[in-house]
């Protein structure tokens, strides 16, 4: 796992909070650590931590929750079951290790990330709230009961990986669902995080988890 390079803890407080990042296809736990310069002044107590994906990818450092090149549909789901599982059991020995409960957890991701912070949040182990950045729910569950917990999908209009259709597709399924979450739309934003989602996501956090 990676913790920012900085204290996020900037007021010296303890750790009343953690935000978990979880990362895109082909990335690290070192691609999103870095928003934690950014929010951790207007987050105190928050510690921030972003793991790596169980499976390494390429020969960059770079790794994955799940496999998207076969464009294998049961490959892909049996891979992101796996990989939930695994993320479950790394964020209930965080909250153990800091004698906190999921009420004091957020899960951020982005791509992938969000894929897997929207699955483990909503059907096994629900935090306090989600952010899913440019991605969506990849396994729909019609029977399933869902978390109704706090939810914040952010996606770029020009997004050309994961189009923008994955978001109202989630929006209508969490909607199904009785879940209504917050949706910001960034005109003209590819696959990324601009500074409208970074701003949005700070200000549903400072809503939900920081209180």
């Amino acid at each position: 796992m990676y913790f920012a390079d900085k204290d996020p803890l900037l007021d010296g407080s303890a750790v009343k909070n953690i935000c978990i990042f979880l990362h895109g296809l082909g990335a690290n736990g070192k691609d999103l650590i870095t928003i934690a310069h950014e929010w951790a002044p207007q987050m105190p107590g928050t510690l921030f931590l972003a793991p790596d994906a169980p499976t390494p990818y390429g020969d960059l450092g770079g790794f994955q929750w799940f496999d998207l090149i076969s464009h294998n549909p049961e490959v892909m789901a049996s891979e992101l079951l796996t990989s939930a599982e695994l993320l479950k059991v790394y964020i209930e020995e965080v909250l153990k290790y800091f004698s906190l409960t999921a009420n004091n957890l957020a899960l951020v991701g982005f791509s992938q990330g969000a894929a897997m912070a929207l699955h483990v949040g909503l059907y096994s182990l629900p935090p306090n709230c989600i952010i899913g950045y440019s991605g969506g729910i990849f396994i729909q569950e019609p029977g399933a009961k869902l978390a109704d917990i706090p939810v914040l999908l952010v996606h770029g209009t020009k997004d050309d990986v994961l189009p923008i259709d994955f978001l109202h597709a989630t929006n209508h399924y969490l909607q199904s669902k009785g879940i209504t979450p917050e949706v910001c739309v960034c005109e003209g934003t590819g696959h990324w995080i601009d500074r409208e989602g970074l701003a949005s996501g700070l200000e549903f956090l400072k809503e939900n988890l920081i209180r």
